[in-house]
C-alpha cells in the first residue's frame, strides 16, 4: 500500500495478528511483513490473538490454566524489546476475559493496554471486565472477527474447489493478520489489508 499520500505523523497503523501457536516468530514475521508492505519502520498498535492453543492436559483446569498462562507470557515478554526500540507503540490482546486479562496484567512487566473483545455472542462487554479495564487504563474495543481467522480445514476446502486449480492443500496457515491505516483526527481509513503465512506440511 502507498502510505506517502499522507505525512507519517498523520497516520495510525493498527495490526492484529492471529497466532496458531506460542511461537514468537509468528509475531515477528507478521510485524516485519506489515512494515515492509506499508513501507514504514513502526506501527502504533499491535493486537495479539492467541487463539485456542492451550495445554495438552485435559481434565485438570489448574494445570491447563497454568500452561495457557506460560504460553501467553512466553510470547508477551518478547514484545517488550520491540516496544523499547519503538517498533510498536501500544500492545493489546484479543478476547481475554477478566481472569485472563488480570493474570496477564499482573504477571507481565509490559502491560496490555487494549482488549479487543468479541461481542458476537452478546450485546455488551461484561460489566466486571469494563470496571477492571477502566481501573487499569486498558482500552476495550469490540469486534466480530471469526476465531480462528483461518484454519487448515478451511484452506483444504478452498483447495478442493475446482475453481482454484492453483491452490495446494499441502500447505497450512501459520499466522494470519489484518492491518488498518487510519488518518488521525479524521476517521478516514487510508488503507487496510490482510496477510496469511503458510508452511508446507
Amino acid at each position: 500500500m502507498e502510505t506517502s499520500k499522507y505525512p507519517r505523523n498523520d497516520l495510525k497503523i493498527t495490526l492484529k495478528v492471529f497466532l496458531t501457536s506460542s511461537d514468537f516468530s509468528q509475531v515477528k514475521d507478521c510485524l516485519d511483513a506489515t512494515k515492509h508492505e506499508l513501507c514504514v519502520d513502526s506501527i502504533e498498535q499491535l493486537i495479539v490473538s492467541f487463539g485456542d492453543f492451550e495445554a495438552e492436559v485435559e481434565g485438570n483446569e489448574v494445570i491447563e490454566t497454568r500452561k495457557w498462562v506460560d504460553n501467553v507470557l512466553s510470547v508477551w515478554e518478547k514484545l517488550e524489546p520491540l516496544v523499547d526500540k519503538g517498533e510498536i507503540s501500544t500492545v493489546g490482546v484479543a478476547d481475554f476475559d477478566l481472569v485472563q486479562l488480570r493474570t496477564l496484567y499482573d504477571g507481565a512487566k509490559l502491560k496490555p493496554r487494549i482488549d479487543h473483545f468479541n461481542i458476537a455472542g452478546c450485546c455488551t462487554v461484561p460489566k466486571d471486565l469494563q470496571e477492571y479495564a477502566r481501573a487499569n487504563d486498558i482500552q476495550l474495543l469490540t469486534h466480530n472477527d471469526p476465531n480462528p481467522f483461518i484454519t487448515a480445514d478451511s484452506l483444504k476446502d478452498i483447495c478442493n474447489n475446482e475453481k482454484y486449480p492453483l491452490c495446494d492443500n499441502k500447505f497450512k496457515p501459520t499466522w494470519s493478520s489484518r492491518y488498518t491505516v487510519w488518518v488521525r483526527g479524521r476517521s478516514i481509513i487510508a488503507g487496510k489489508g490482510y496477510m496469511v503465512q503458510f508452511e508446507r506440511k
